[in-house]
């Protein structure tokens, strides 16, 4: 996988089905992958989706396991 190529993927959580788009930016980037992406969830711009010390942040979803799936995801892609 090109470092800057689109994710996309869904995932199931709390019964629910999210479509997640990331875009990556080119940097900062951590051990070979970025550590900010610009990400859709459901369709729906969220803004910056961000790795900190292997914590994923956004300013608009407070559901940190939500965030921690995503973070997976995305990290799984890198490997």
């Amino acid at each position: 996988m090109s470092i800057l190529e689109e994710i996309n993927f869904t995932l199931y959580h709390e019964g629910e089905l999210h479509v997640v788009t990331a875009i990556p930016y080119l940097f900062p980037v951590e051990n070979g992958i970025p550590v900010c992406f610009n990400t859709r969830l459901n369709g729906k711009n969220i803004g910056d989706l961000s790795c900190n010390k292997n914590i994923w942040h956004n300013e608009y979803v407070q559901d940190t396991e939500l965030l921690a799936m995503i973070g997976s995801h995305i990290s799984s892609k890198y490997k």
